[in-house]
C-alpha cells in the first residue's frame, strides 16, 4: 500500500466517522453505556461490602472466642472430690463442717 492509497483510506475513514449516527445506533450506544455504568456501580458496591463483611465476621468470631473462654478453675491436683472426702477418715471433720467451708469460700470470693 503506497502513500497515496493510505491518504485516501484515511480520508474515507474520517468522512465516515464525521457523519452523524442514526437514531438506532445512538439508542444502542446509550443502552450499552447504561448497562456498563450499572455493572460498574454493582461491582463498586460489592467491593465495598466484602471488607465490611470480613470485618464483621472477624468481630463475631473474636466475640464468640472471648465468650467461650474457660472460667478460672482450681487446678486438678488441688481439687478434692466428694468421694475422697467420704472415703478418708482423716477428712471426716471437714466433711461434717462442709457448710462452713462453703461459706468461707464465698467470703473469699466476695472479698
Amino acid at each position: 500500500m503506497n502513500t497515496h492509497d493510505r491518504e485516501q483510506l484515511q480520508t474515507r475513514i474520517k468522512q465516515a466517522l464525521d457523519q452523524p449516527l442514526d437514531a438506532n445506533t445512538q439508542q444502542r450506544l446509550a443502552e450499552m453505556r447504561a448497562q456498563t455504568m450499572h455493572q460498574a456501580q454493582t461491582k463498586q458496591t460489592r467491593n465495598r461490602l466484602v471488607p465490611a463483611l470480613a470485618l464483621a465476621s472477624c468481630a463475631a468470631l473474636a466475640f464468640v472466642l472471648l465468650i467461650n473462654q474457660p472460667q478460672d478453675r482450681l487446678p486438678a491436683a488441688t481439687s478434692i472430690t466428694a468421694f475422697e472426702i467420704v472415703s478418708s477418715e482423716d477428712e471426716l471433720e471437714m466433711f461434717e463442717e462442709l457448710e462452713f467451708y462453703a461459706w468461707l469460700a464465698q467470703q473469699d470470693d466476695a472479698g
